[in-house]
């Protein structure tokens, strides 16, 4: 990612101003400053959720950011949710081919069948190329890697301490 010459505004007040930075595809970084600095808000920036008022940045090909937010925005999922919306197009993939499984074992031989097993080998492979069910393997590593047991995948984020919940995104964001 390349940042030329970013600027911020919100209203009249100067959040910042003139950022130049370049991070590679493989960077890992940290924001340290005082507090009103316009951190958050760089990070923000950065990662599209807001514009910049001057400026550009550039993103390499097949380049993602993510940013571990300060407070866990209220939510009625359990953690086990929260953790597999990052991976909602497998888990969307697996649904529908559950339904064609179910129109198969309805339908008899014919061109319909041919072309619903085509579908379903297409979707297949779709599946398989992004990681197939390996994305269970990980929900349930990073929790545990993070400290949470097998039934606090089950439970509700609102029953979850400050402390806990700061655990909670970043294990989403790993």
């Amino acid at each position: 990612m390349i940042v030329t010459d970013l600027w911020k505004y919100y209203g009249s007040e100067l959040v910042f101003q003139n950022v130049k930075v370049n991070v590679g595809s493989t960077d890992r970084i940290g924001l340290v400053g005082a507090n009103g600095a316009g951190k958050t808000t760089l990070l923000k920036v950065l990662a599209g959720e807001e514009s910049a008022d001057q400026g550009s940045i550039s993103y390499g090909k097949d380049y993602t950011i993510g940013y571990l937010t300060q407070t866990l925005e209220p939510t009625a999922k359990t953690l086990r949710e929260y953790l597999e919306e990052p991976f909602r197009e497998q888990i969307d993939l697996i649904k529908v081919m559950r339904g064609l499984e179910k129109e198969l074992e309805i339908r008899e031989e014919g061109s319909l069948v041919e072309e619903l097993v085509e579908r379903y080998a297409r979707l297949q492979a779709r599946f398989e190329h992004h990681g197939g069910y390996d994305y269970i393997v990980q929900v349930r590593g990073v929790a545990t890697g993070l400290g949470f047991s097998e039934q606090d995948l089950s439970r509700d984020l609102k029953t979850f301490s400050g402390g806990e919940r700061m655990r909670v995104s970043l294990g989403r964001l790993l």
